[in-house]
This record gives C-alpha cells, sequence and structure tokens, in this order.
C-alpha cells in the first residue's frame, strides 16, 4: 500500500467519525426533555378567558370550594280537614223536621215511627206512647187531611261537641191539604234538640213553634 493511499483511508475514516458524531449529537438535540412549563395563573388565564382582565369575583368563585347542596325539608302531608258536625247536624235536622211534619190522617202515624232510627232511646219512648195514645183514642177523622212540610233554613242555636248536645232550629214551611181542596200555607219553626250516642248523633226532642202566615 503506498503512503497516498494509506492517507487518503485515513482521511476518509475521519470524515466518517466527524459524520457519525454530527448525527449523534443531532439526535441527542431531539430526544431531550423539553424544558419545564413557566407556572400559570389559574385566575388570571380563566379571566382572560371571560373577558380579557382579571374579574376578582370570577378568581373567588374558581378558588372557593363548591357550594353544597341545598337541604330538602321533609314533605308533611297536610292534616285531614275536620269535619264540620254544624253543617251535618242541620242537614239531619232539616231531613227529620220534613219528614216528621209531613202526613196524613190516613198515613198511621208512618211518618213518627219510621224515625226511631233517628232518635235517641228517650225519644223513641215518646214516639212509642204517642202513637199508641192516639191509637187508643180511636178517633180518626173519616175527611182526609194532610200535611206537607218542607225545610227552608236551619240555624245551630247551641252545639257542644264535648258534651255532645245540640239545638237546631229548622224553618220550615208547611201546607195544610183539606179534602175539599183548600189548602193553607204558612211557617213555622221547630226546635231540634240532639245528642250524640257513642259517634251518632241522634235527635232527642222535636218541639215546634208558633205558625206565622204567610200572607
Amino acid at each position: 500500500m503506498t503512503r497516498r493511499t494509506r492517507n487518503i483511508i485515513i482521511v476518509v475514516v475521519l470524515l466518517l467519525l466527524i459524520a457519525a458524531l454530527l448525527a449523534y449529537l443531532w439526535w441527542s438535540s431531539r430526544t431531550a426533555a423539553p424544558a419545564p412549563l413557566a407556572p400559570v395563573d389559574v385566575n388570571v388565564s380563566v379571566n382572560k378567558s371571560l373577558g380579557g382582565s382579571q374579574d376578582k369575583t370570577v378568581a373567588a368563585n374558581v378558588n372557593s370550594p363548591a357550594p353544597a347542596e341545598p337541604k330538602t325539608e321533609p314533605v308533611v302531608p297536610a292534616a285531614p280537614a275536620k269535619p264540620d258536625t254544624g253543617a251535618a247536624l242541620k242537614r239531619l235536622a232539616s231531613a227529620f223536621a220534613e219528614r216528621f211534619g209531613s202526613f196524613s190522617n190516613q198515613s198511621s202515624y208512618e211518618n213518627i215511627l219510621d224515625l226511631k232510627s233517628f232518635m235517641s232511646p228517650a225519644m223513641a219512648k215518646w214516639a212509642d206512647d204517642y202513637v199508641a195514645g192516639a191509637l187508643a183514642k180511636g178517633q180518626v177523622n173519616p175527611e182526609y187531611f194532610g200535611m206537607v212540610t218542607r225545610s227552608v233554613a236551619a240555624e245551630v242555636i247551641k252545639l257542644d261537641e264535648t258534651a255532645g248536645i245540640a239545638k237546631i232550629a229548622v224553618t220550615t214551611q208547611r201546607r195544610e191539604i183539606a179534602s175539599n181542596g183548600d189548602e193553607k200555607l204558612y211557617y213555622q219553626i221547630i226546635s231540634i234538640d240532639l245528642v250524640k250516642i257513642v259517634d251518632t248523633w241522634k235527635v232527642d226532642a222535636a218541639t215546634w213553634g208558633d205558625k206565622v202566615n204567610s200572607g
């Protein structure tokens, strides 16, 4: 091998080494870890995205903890409405007055006997005694006579639920009908006393007031 040839080989090897070194340095710079990022102010970043300048209210909301969930109060069902005892007793007294005051001389006192289930024991005894006494007299008018009674108003005069007593005044319109077709119309108040027996209101007395002509 001549000296010239040997020098060429040495130069080529050196060039290859230099190229390899440069390639290694280039590759090392590509794979090196990225420089750490500078810390970012969360408040400034958030506020700038919302409009540019920092909003202290927004910053406070970002840094503060999430608000607690509102407490839900249990729903308490409303108590059932208390029954209107006065209204119920007025209806009872009005119905009783209409049936009690409507009859004919040929009905065998059914207007009284049919109401015994609505009477107190004392009132029921009065009804039995009254009918028995009337039948014992045996005085029956052969001519027809009838009475039709209609309740037009009712008023609570007394009501003591604790003591279980009440008094209802029922204003009635009554029409007498005779066999010859004659009619007489007038108004009459009946006072009805009631007592509470166990859980049921019963009629304890019924008293008719004075007649008032219809005019």
